[in-house]
């Protein structure tokens, strides 16, 4: 077989749906001479790394720019051909070899069925990177397929979950990749359509999750922020029972009015703030309590870090850590306040605190141009 330069294959791979993750040339010429080395007819067979999408969402994962820090899931992977498809698994159960697939980044949406029956006769074994988005399915049908797909999985090292997160899916993951997961990242996510919760990271779960994840270096979740109290104080020291953690990003969450998941519509009558309500129809009281629980500065950054790298048990390994505020996701939420969100964003920028060789911290306001724009708003 003729082997074809860089230049001759690029337009094939792309033309094939077929595209090269690209961080330098020498990345490039590697990755071109183990295609050339395949046999054509078996190309397909040896992929290890497999991204499946809608079409629609092809041409922005090409050209959207990734920075460093976003990429963080996947620092330290050989850069190798990401076969990159609109179509759903069942296409590619006719055209690759599963058993030897390492990395699969995937909708959970529409192909629920197919992937815990491919998971549970075995054919997933060596998958141990796993991107499973759009989990939109709330249903007792396709919660039974997410649970037996994750639990027929070898323990994985590297997850991101995004979607709807119950709290016995968050348990699953836990007790059967915990022991063997370096790192975690998970955005649960729901619409006012859904009845059942999401999992909440509070203390005691997050307890139990730093128990079963000792090797656990990269972290991402949501975090209840209120205002400081000692629900709040718990969950960080939880986190820094964790003692291999390196690499922290902290999704801090406020709500709008009372606690959402401790309202009891019998008990306490019709939840004050609805689904539709404006900004100019909230209780003066619930703005106050907004803006004490979204300030974030420098200070605070710095003391959420060092709670969280105090413990023995971590030994100062906690490099990094970002902290960025967000709007709780709940049953109730409604869509975002406009100017409100803008003011809110900037009284609560995002921080980056970073220890250098010597154990010096350094804190940093990050998305300095953003926030400016939100005061001129």
């Amino acid at each position: 077989m003729t082997s074809l330069s860089p230049l001759e294959i690029l337009p094939l791979l792309i033309l094939e749906r077929i595209y090269v993750k690209i961080r330098d040339l020498e990345e490039l010429e590697s990755s071109l001479q183990r295609w050339n080395a395949m046999p054509k007819d078996g190309r397909n067979r040896h992929v290890r790394r497999l991204k499946i999408s809608w079409a629609a969402d092809v041409e922005d994962s090409r050209t959207a720019p990734r920075g460093k820090d976003e990429d963080v899931n996947e620092e330290g992977d050989p850069t190798g051909v990401w076969n990159y498809v609109s179509h759903g698994i069942g296409h590619w159960t006719r055209l690759t070899d599963f058993i030897i697939l390492r990395c699969l980044v995937i909708p959970w949406c529409g192909n629920d069925l197919a992937l815990a029956e491919i998971a549970s006769r075995g054919d997933l074994r060596s998958i141990l990177r796993l991107k499973l988005s759009s989990i939109e399915d709330e249903s007792e049908q396709s919660q039974i397929a997410l649970h037996l797909y994750l639990s027929s999985l070898n323990p994985l090292e590297r997850l991101i979950l995004i979607g709807y997160i119950s709290p016995q899916t968050f348990r699953i993951i836990v007790l059967r990749h915990g022991e063997n997961l370096r790192n975690l990242e998970i955005h649960p996510e729901a619409d006012r359509d859904f009845r059942n919760p999401l999992v909440e990271l509070n203390a005691p779960v997050m307890q139990h999750f730093a128990e079963h994840c000792p090797h656990l270096t990269y972290l991402s979740i949501p975090v209840n922020r209120t205002r400081g109290d000692s629900q709040e104080l718990s969950i960080y020291r939880a986190l820094s029972k964790l003692p291999r953690l390196q690499n922290l990003r902290l999704r801090l969450q406020y709500s709008i009015g009372p606690d959402e998941d401790l309202w009891d519509d019998e008990r306490d009558g019709q939840y004050p703030l609805g689904y539709d309500t404006e900004v100019k129809d909230i209780p003066f009281e619930y703005i106050r309590q907004i803006y004490t629980n979204v300030a974030m500065d420098s200070t605070l950054a710095l003391s959420i870090f060092n709670l969280i790298s105090s413990s023995s048990a971590g030994s100062g390994s906690l490099g990094q850590m970002k902290v960025a505020l967000g709007r709780k996701i709940s049953l109730r939420t409604s869509a975002a306040y406009g100017t409100f969100h803008s003011t809110i964003r900037y009284f609560g920028p995002p921080w980056k605190c970073t220890r250098n060789e010597r154990g010096e911290v350094k804190v940093q306001e990050l998305e300095k141009r953003s926030t400016a724009r939100y005061r001129e708003d």
